[in-house]
């Protein structure tokens, strides 16, 4: 008897300490489950899952500024995180509460977690997640091909000592969407693309009148410059070019000019690159094809995990 209840404690999981949480995260990354949370969460079978939404907000938890606030409740621990999403970049802004005796209370939430209110916007975020079953906060800020996550857990009525992930990736670059002939030159955008990130500054020199011809072309185009969508509804609202060069370009056996720089929407920065495609046609430019190139995150190339004080 005494045998098989030994055995049966040795079978159960131990319980996560603050840095267990960012190792299994870091070990789901190295297996190429994802690279956020959020796309770990899809692949964990269970183990890290993020925590629901709740259908209601009821009064004692409701927040005098918050907008549009969503919560989250934490596990059996009795805490729970209200979080409030405004402006175009989306920045978070959040409230912890706990019960306890029948009694609500606002309380601060983990200390790692900057409350100055434009900390976490537009990549950077709060999500409430469960990590086999240990409630937790996970604060991640997705830089380019660069990675934060701080994991907090709540224990009973209590925060626990903060995790912390950073990684890093090799940059990846891959076609987002495709307009005009873009089978036709996907193979050039993505050199081009490449091309720019080591340099975005050079201008090709052109060489031969073709070439020439074009550049004065290009040169002569109104600003600001968006790239042709081809009457396509775009999925995609990265069209406007911001820091764009020049280069001729010999593909299929004709002589065209390509526009490569980064994106914009607005006030917006695309993580990625822009490169269209045109053929001089009686001394206009007609485009051939254009692409949005997306900048992903690739081999991992750095990862460590610390416990913050």
């Amino acid at each position: 008897m005494r045998s098989r209840l030994l055995a049966l404690i040795l079978t159960l999981p131990l319980p996560a300490t603050a840095s267990t949480l960012c190792d299994d995260l870091a070990a789901a990354i190295r297996a190429g489950r994802g690279d956020t949370l959020r796309e770990i969460a899809k692949s964990s079978d269970g183990r890290i899952r993020l925590t629901q939404q709740a259908a209601t907000i009821p009064d004692r938890y409701k927040v005098a500024d918050f907008i549009g606030p969503e919560m989250y409740v934490l596990g059996g621990s009795g805490a729970v995180m209200v979080v409030d999403t405004q402006g175009t970049m989306h920045c978070q802004s959040f409230a912890f509460f706990d019960s306890r005796n029948g009694k609500t209370r606002h309380i601060d939430g983990p200390k790692t977690l900057d409350d100055s209110g434009d900390a976490y916007c537009w990549g950077s975020y709060i999500d409430a997640a469960e990590f086999n079953g240990v409630p937790t906060i996970v604060a991640e800020i997705d830089g380019e091909n660069r990675l934060s996550m701080e994991v907090t857990a709540r224990r009973g009525h209590a925060w626990d000592k903060t995790c912390k992930l950073e990684a890093t990736f090799k940059p990846r670059l891959v076609v987002d969407e495709a307009y005009g002939d873009g089978k036709a030159l996907e193979a050039e955008a993505l050199a081009l693309a490449e091309q720019y990130r080591r340099d975005p500054k050079r201008n090709a020199v052109p060489v031969t009148e073709a070439e020439r011809s074009l550049m004065r072309l290009g040169e002569a185009l109104p600003s600001p410059r968006d790239m042709p969508t081809f009457d396509k509804l775009t999925t995609n609202p990265y069209t406007g070019f911001d820091g764009e060069t020049l280069w001729p370009v010999k593909a299929n056996g004709e002589t065209l000019l390509a526009m490569v720089g980064a994106g914009t929407f607005g006030w917006r920065s695309y993580q990625g690159n822009l490169v269209a495609f045109w053929r001089d046609d009686n001394g206009r430019l007609a485009p051939v094809a254009s692409y949005q190139i997306a900048l992903k995150n690739g081999a991992l190339k750095t990862m460590k995990v610390t416990t913050l004080p």
